[in-house]
């Protein structure tokens, strides 16, 4: 009988997960996650494409960010770029660790051969149409759902997967802060397989920024707008940063209720990245929440809405900047309300 990482997932998920493999194994595949990956989604990626192996694997991306070169260049992983896949290629895709066609905008609507989505944050009202779906929104990370799918021998027989799911595990539950118990046993067990101490996957997942980036975040705290409701700070920002969520991170690791980040994309297009204090997404102020009723808010059609996890989430919006932030600033007082008033 084959042993798990993990419990992140069902008998019945796994028997998905083997029609997956066998399909992609088949036909070759296409994996792709959200755009500007961050390193569980890169994580998850790689050992998807280790596992169903073949050259007719390819892993394409949107751009990357410099936060993410050293886990890519540690794993020796060729990304390609959408503009680098014929529009006629019919490869299924394989999309991880995201369900929302708004974060995807770098495939140009290349979606509609979509085989699978393995994810672990909420649905959006207008998900991704894929064939087959695995999810569980209690995993910390999507690499921690795979960890529970791929069998534990095939990922001991490949300690690049190994390494792969410990720095995703370990990046998207901010340093192993907001893993369980659980969690915990399947990072220590990928470490362990891959020989990797904590402070070099510390490492890989959390690469000091450069000198020029901390110049950049200490500009973008002046420009921010911020206020206290009912007790709560909430900031609101425009950022030059190349992905806001690394100028969200720096706000909310600086005490701040809900921090939001206004990423320029183009002229009155922005990307959005949300960010809630654990102790507060606990309470039931929820990321994912704030980041739909602000699309909702600008009349974003149902396809482009946000969404994500109770602690953090994304969007892309449309409209003049100073409506975006009212959209944000309202969008964030209605979800305290709603959690001060189930906890009166």
């Amino acid at each position: 009988m084959q042993r798990y990482m993990g419990g992140m997932a069902t008998q019945r998920q796994r028997e998905i997960f083997n029609y997956i493999v066998r399909t992609a194994r088949a036909e070759g595949a296409i994996i792709t996650t959200h755009d500007i990956p961050d390193v569980d989604g890169l994580g998850c990626a790689h050992g998807l494409g280790r596992h169903i192996g073949g050259r007719r694997v390819a892993i394409v991306t949107g751009n990357t960010i410099q936060r993410t070169d050293p886990l890519v260049d540690k794993l020796g992983m060729d990304l390609k770029k959408w503009s680098e896949i014929p529009k006629d290629d019919g490869r299924p895709v394989i999309v991880v660790d995201t369900n929302t066609p708004s974060l995807m905008r770098s495939a140009n609507g290349r979606k509609n051969n979509i085989l699978a989505v393995i994810d672990h944050h909420c649905v959006t009202s207008t998900p991704l149409d894929a064939d087959v779906f695995i999810r569980n929104e209690k995993a910390v990370s999507v690499c921690e759902i795979l960890a529970s799918l791929i069998p534990s021998s095939r990922i001991e027989g490949d300690p690049s997967i190994a390494l792969a799911l410990a720095v995703g595990i370990y990046g998207d539950s901010d340093r192993l802060l907001v893993a369980d118990t659980p969690t915990l046993r399947v990072f220590d067990d990928l470490a362990r397989i891959h020989g990797e101490k904590r402070p070099a996957i510390d490492a890989l997942a959390y690469p000091p920024l450069s000198a020029r980036t901390l110049v950049d975040l200490l500009k973008d705290i002046k420009h921010l707008r911020t206020e206290t409701y009912r007790g709560k700070l909430i900031a609101v920002g425009r950022t030059t940063q190349e992905i806001p969520a690394v100028f969200a991170m720096t706000l909310s690791n600086m005490s701040i209720n809900v921090a939001v980040a206004v990423g320029r994309i183009k002229n009155g297009v922005y990307r959005l990245s949300f960010r809630v204090k654990e102790s507060d997404a606990a309470l039931g102020v929820c990321a994912s929440e704030i980041a739909r009723e602000t699309s909702e808010i600008l009349h974003m059609p149902k396809e482009m809405y946000g969404g994500g996890h109770g602690d953090k989430a994304g969007g892309v919006v449309y409209g003049a900047y100073e409506n975006v932030v009212g959209a944000v600033m309202k969008s964030a007082k209605e979800a305290i309300d709603r959690a001060l008033g189930r906890r009166a």
